[in-house]
Order: C-alpha cells, then sequence, then structure tokens
C-alpha cells in the first residue's frame, strides 16, 4: 500500500525503518509500511530538503539513520507561479527484448502534470501558496502462468514419467499403490466441483506443444494520483508568525484478473494473486508558529495530523460467497464483505487462481505536537524542548477464506518417484487437497495504539574560531502498545496460554515494565583547521520511532487472528476432501482474558520482563478453563 510511490531508503548501513520523515514538522511515515513515508508532495511544492545522519543533534530523535525534514514553499509579496507536463509512451521505449516481432509494444502512457502559484492576501501580512501535482499512468499489465492443457484437463496425463497411482489402492501413508491403467484418471472418479472450475473458470493453453509458461494473461492497469497542497503564511504581529499547511494525495488503481470474464459468467474474471481495485487517500496537516519573546530567546511550536487510508477490493466482492454457492465448497467463504467471491486453489506447477488474498482496508492516523525554546547567550546557543506522538493502526486484511492446495501426493508412491505437475493436477481433479487453509479475525479489525513522548536539552557552544562543540541529551519514552479497547496479549510458555491483556484479571499491560531511562546522550565537534579542511566527529545514540512501541508485529496475534491449516498425516495423504469443505474449528471466547494455544498459535513475543509480583499472580490461575 504504497500510493505516494515512495521510495525505499537505507541512510548509513541502517535497516530502512531507520528514517524519521517530517514535513513542516509533521510525521510524515507510514505507520505499517514504516519504511516508506505516507505523503510526498508535489516536486514543484518543496522548497527545502533537510537531511541529517550520523550523530543527530539532541533535537532531532526518533531515527536511526536518518531525520528528513522537508520544507513546503511560502508565498511572498510578489506573486510567482510554475507550471509543468510530463509525457512518455510506448514509442519512446525499446522493444521488450523477448516480445515477439509480430506483437505490439504493450501499452505504456504516462502524463505526470501541475503547477504552482503563491503570492499575497494582505501584502507584508498574510501569504498563500498552492501547488498541484497530477499523475495519469495508463499502460497494459501482463504475465506468463502455467495452465493445463486440453489432454491434462480431461485426465490423460500419458505424457508424464511418472505413473499415477490410485489413492484408493494400498495403505494410508501412501506405500502399496497401484497404479491407474494408462496414466488416465477416470471420468467417474472426478470430483464435479473440480470439473465445473476446470470446464467453466480455466481458460485453455495460448501457446500449443508448451507444458509451462503457455498463457499470457494482460490487461489494463491504470492509476491515478492526484497531490495538492495548500499553506497560509501570516505575520500576525512584529513577534509572532503562525503557519498552516494541508497537503491531500487521492488515488485510485485497479490490477486486472488474470483470466478475464470470458472464463467466468458470474462478472469479473478469476483472478490470480491480488487484483482488483484499490483507492484511498492520505491528508498530511501541520500548524506551527514563532514566537520572539526577546532578541535572545525565542519559542516555536507545531502539530501535526496524517491520515492514511488505503482500500483494496477482490473481484466478484460482490457476487456473494461464490465459494459456496456456485461451487459448493462448505465453509470456503467468511460472513464479512470482504470474505466473497472464490476461494484460494493451489496447484504445485501451474498458476494459482481463486483469490488468494482477500480486500484489505487501512485507516492509520497520527498526532504529533512539540514546543521548543532557544535561547542564545555569548558563545551558547542552548535549545530545549519536548514532542508528544500517538499512532493508530486500523486494518482488517485477513479474514475467513479458504485456500487448497494441491501437491502431486496423494496420487504419488510413497517410496516411488517424486511427484510431479501430472500428479498435482491428477489430485486437483480428484478433488484431494495435500493442504487446507483459513484466516479468520476474531474481532471487527485489527487495532494498535501507541503513544511516543520525548525531551531533549542541547547547547552549542562556539569555543573559539576554529572550534566548535554540540553536546546535549534526549530523553524517549515508549509505553507498550495497546489495542483499540483494551491491552495487547503475551503469550505463557509454561502453561501455554495467550493472556489477553485487559481482560478478566489479566492487567491491561499484562505486568510487562517498560524501561523510564531510555536517555540517548549526544556529542559534536567541528574544528576548522584552516579555511578549506575542517574536521568533524560525534557521537549519538538513537531511538526508532517506528519500532513502534514493540505492538506493530504482533498486530495479527492470537486469537485476534485465527489461522488454522490442516494437512495429512503423510505427504501422501490427503488432508480431506474439497466437497467436505473447510473442516469446522471453534472461535474462543476473548473475555475470560487467558485461551489455550493450540499447536498452531501465532504470537510474536513481547518484551521482558513481567514486574514482580504480578508474573507469579497470573500463572496461579493458570488452572482456569480454557
Amino acid at each position: 500500500m504504497n500510493p505516494a510511490r515512495a521510495v525505499n531508503t537505507n541512510v548509513n548501513g541502517t535497516t530502512s525503518t531507520g528514517i524519521n520523515w517530517r514535513i513542516d514538522g509533521a510525521t510524515a511515515s507510514n505507520v505499517w509500511m514504516t519504511f516508506w513515508a505516507a505523503f510526498v508532495p508535489g516536486l514543484d511544492a518543496i522548497e527545502i530538503v533537510d537531511v541529517v545522519t550520523n550523530s543527530f543533534d539532541a533535537e532531532q530523535g526518533l531515527a536511526g539513520g536518518a531525520a528528513v525534514n522537508v520544507q513546503i514553499k511560502n508565498g511572498t509579496n510578489v506573486m510567482h507561479g510554475s507550471a509543468f507536463e510530463y509525457h512518455a509512451d510506448n514509442r519512446m521505449k525499446a522493444r521488450p527484448f523477448f516480445l515477439p516481432v509480430s506483437q505490439q509494444k504493450p501499452k505504456y502512457i504516462l502524463n505526470q502534470f501541475g503547477g504552482t502559484v503563491g503570492g499575497p492576501i494582505i501584502r507584508n501580512k498574510l501569504f498563500y501558496f498552492l501547488s498541484y501535482d497530477g499523475s495519469l499512468d495508463r499502460e497494459t499489465g501482463g504475465i506468463y502462468t502455467t495452465v493445463p492443457t486440453a489432454a491434462i484437463r480431461s485426465g490423460d496425463m500419458s505424457a508424464s514419467n511418472n505413473p499415477i497411482y490410485d489413492p484408493a489402492t494400498g495403505n494410508a501413508d501412501g506405500t502399496g499403490r497401484t497404479p491407474f491403467p494408462h496414466k488416465i484418471v477416470p471420468q467417474a472418479r472426478m470430483e464435479p466441483i473440480v470439473q465445473k472450475i476446470v470446464t467453466t473458470l480455466t481458460p485453455p493453453p495460448m501457446f500449443a506443444g508448451l507444458l509451462t509458461n503457455n498463457f499470457y494473461a494482460a490487461g489494463p492497469v491504470p492509476f491515478t494520483r492526484n497531490i495538492g497542497d495548500a499553506k497560509v503564511s501570516w505575520i500576525a504581529t512584529r513577534k509572532l508568525n503562525v503557519t498552516g499547511r494541508v497537503g491531500i494525495l487521492n488515488y485510485n488503481s485497479n490490477n486486472p484478473a488474470g483470466w478475464g470474464p470470458q472464463y467466468d459468467n458470474t462478472g469479473p474474471g478469476v483472478p490470480g494473486g491480488l487484483p482488483g481495485p484499490s483507492w484511498g487517500n492520505t491528508i498530511n496537516t501541520s500548524v506551527g508558529a514563532t514566537y520572539v519573546v526577546s532578541p535572545h530567546f525565542i519559542l516555536d511550536g507545531n502539530f501535526g495530523w496524517t491520515s492514511f487510508v488505503s482500500l483494496q477490493e477482490q473481484p466478484n466482492i460482490d457476487k456473494g460467497p461464490l465459494g459456496e454457492t456456485l461451487l459448493g465448497i462448505p465453509r470456503s467463504n467468511g460472513s464479512t464483505r470482504l470474505a466473497q467471491g472464490y476461494p484460494g486453489f493451489s496447484v504445485t506447477g501451474y498458476g494459482a487462481f481463486g483469490t488468494g488474498n482477500t480486500g484489505r482496508s487501512y485507516n492509520t492516523p497520527q498526532r504529533n505536537i512539540a514546543a521548543n525554546g532557544n535561547w542564545t547567550r555569548g558563545a551558547h546557543n542552548v535549545r530545549f524542548g519536548t514532542e508528544i506522538a500517538k499512532l493508530e493502526l486500523n486494518d482488517t486484511e485477513i479474514i475467513a477464506y479458504g485456500q487448497f492446495s494441491f501437491s502431486g501426493g496423494a496420487t504419488a508412491l510413497n517410496g516411488g518417484p517424486s511427484p510431479n505437475q501430472y500428479n498435482s493436477y491428477a489430485d486437483f481433479l480428484l478433488g484431494l487437497p495435500s493442504s487446507i487453509s483459513i484466516s479468520k479475525d476474531t474481532e471487527d479489525s485489527e487495532t494498535t495504539r501507541t503513544r511516543l513522548y520525548s525531551l531533549y536539552l542541547r547547547d552549542q557552544w562556539q569555543v573559539n574560531s576554529k572550534l566548535t562543540v554540540s553536546y546535549g541529551v534526549r530523553w524517549e519514552h515508549f509505553p507498550l502498545g495497546t489495542r483499540a479497547n483494551r491491552g495487547m496479549e503475551i503469550y505463557n510458555a509454561d502453561t501455554n496460554q495467550m493472556l489477553i491483556c485487559g481482560r478478566g484479571n489479566v492487567p491491561t499491560d499484562c505486568g510487562i515494565s517498560i524501561s523510564n531511562r531510555n536517555f540517548s546522550p549526544r556529542l559534536g565537534l567541528a574544528y576548522r583547521a584552516s579555511n578549506t579542511f575542517v574536521i568533524r566527529a560525534g557521537y549519538g545514540l538513537n531511538y526508532e520511532a517506528n519500532s513502534f512501541a514493540f505492538v506493530r508485529n504482533a498486530i495479527r496475534n492470537y486469537p485476534v487472528t485465527i489461522s488454522n491449516s490442516w494437512t495429512g498425516a503423510t505427504s501422501y495423504t490427503p488432508a480431506g476432501l474439497l466437497r467436505d469443505g473447510v473442516p469446522v474449528y471453534p472461535l474462543p471466547d476473548l473475555q475470560c482474558g487467558r485461551r489455550g494455544c493450540a499447536a498452531q498459535c501465532g504470537s510474536p513475543d513481547l518484551p521482558k520482563p513481567v514486574r514482580p509480583g504480578v508474573r507469579s499472580e497470573l500463572e496461579s490461575h493458570h488452572a482456569e478453563a480454557v
């Protein structure tokens, strides 16, 4: 989810999450994809880009690799403006090396255009600046994939080097099986659900004689993005300056289904992967003020708010639970809107089809407020301040949806040759999946909430005309994050339980203590040996804001997200019958505060240690019913 088309950047060998992005003082990092900026202003709107690396000034925290602050232009007493247009199309591009001579180059048209204007509202008092940047990307996307040949679709696997073994013979572990005569799967044994999929939803190969990469899926991939910035600067008094800015990014796109509507009489084509329309908007707002108390003392502050909303839906979402109603596979859909359409199918050696992933919805608002003071006295420039930030993540993505995989083991021989793509498709024709999986959220959406607190003090000392010393300290505190209506979850290995913080008698923070001693010392030296030679040195310790207080990777903890997967006793044993659908499994009750943890219990661990006394209290209740 990167509508801003921000780039993944590494600075000084640190991780890509170690960059703190700000626009006019407002945080602009993507809360979920922390290595991207959530908002990128139009190029002509930018006046200054300040990138600080290595040992940061104490004012610049919450970053490990770089602190980047972008400043948007201001209006002046004289009206100024600009306009631009960038155009590219396939006539300007080289032919793809493997493109057949008889085939024209795929469509590609890109128009990026916009402009700026700024000037006075009230001369010498009130100014405005406006910017617009639009992108229209129209191109054809394509991918080679593999579909079954006519012979394979009919059950004729005679071209296979392997025998196709009858899973109804031999032993349960796959030994002692006898092959189907002539390597042909009998029509009477084929699963009717699969026959419906094969005859109505699966296209024939485009390239005769090819067993792999024999189908080229292509379709339009439009992308439209509009970015607007508006900024007002107000010289309120001789001592007070105020600025306000809002940036808005709006986008829509569509990733086409691979097989097109001609193979599906219920609407848009059968997808593979993550196709479908997507849209959303990002709002980045900041308000700042500077007040001159005296020639030696200045106060400044700003408030920032960034809202990132992005949605994506799969094709056929409004056609209902097609896995259950059209194909007849029990429990292969969920009850929510994002769980409609087709389930997912993966046949080893062939392109995946059905819905590999469901639609998703992100809503990630963040707020920050900062206040600073600057005092100049003789050779010293002292700066101090504080910052408070709140980050929210609301994610609806992994929900009830059936996934069926066919690997070829059901028609292979335990001790015989390894299964090939003929075996995997024979498994599919027989309706014998090697694995069945499904995920379901037990709450309406996965949420996290976290706050960040900072204080700093820095002195820049001009020792003499040659030597400058900057030294200071920053303190940062990251309280343990929570969910929207309770705490997070933590796994208790001693009792094999998930503790649901804030429910039952489990405290909201699960008894986890977060250190209050996150001090970041900073020291920098600059020595001017001559007019052309300067020596610089520095040391700094920093904390990354994008660690998101330990809870980002725990957003889909059990039992908020229940993920179940069923496999056979061996790789030669099917997980069940396709016609029986997804096995029934119970959903846990989250109110009691403790849930027993099954073998497949996903839980990124939270920090230790637990507060003394609280751990023993929690463990003393391990005998509660789960």
